[in-house]
């Protein structure tokens, strides 16, 4: 993945005092390093999708190195294949 942060990267959450500050979720480096993190001040902010949206970019390194390699063994002669060069295009800024 040439110039990607290798993975893997992992999902946090932190559900703190809302009088304090809302919470915070981020997603970090093998090392703890942080990659991105956001937070929401009130509990109305937060939602299933927020969550599921940090542990889907968490996911990202992995997934695309199993696309690298399902696209090496597949059928080049398919839609399929041809969406998933794509998708790969797009993460390493082709598209």
């Amino acid at each position: 993945m040439s110039n990607f942060t290798k993975g893997p990267w992992k999902y946090d959450y932190d559900n703190a005092d809302w009088s304090g500050g809302g919470c915070w979720y981020s997603v970090t480096d093998k090392d703890g390093n942080s990659l991105l993190s956001f937070s929401y001040n009130s509990p109305q902010s937060v939602g299933d999708e927020k969550r599921a949206n940090a542990r889907l970019m968490s996911a990202a390194p992995e997934l695309y190195e199993a696309l690298e390699a399902v696209i090496a063994i597949s059928d080049r002669a398919t839609d399929v294949y041809d969406r998933a060069k794509a998708v790969l295009a797009k993460a390493k800024g082709y598209q």
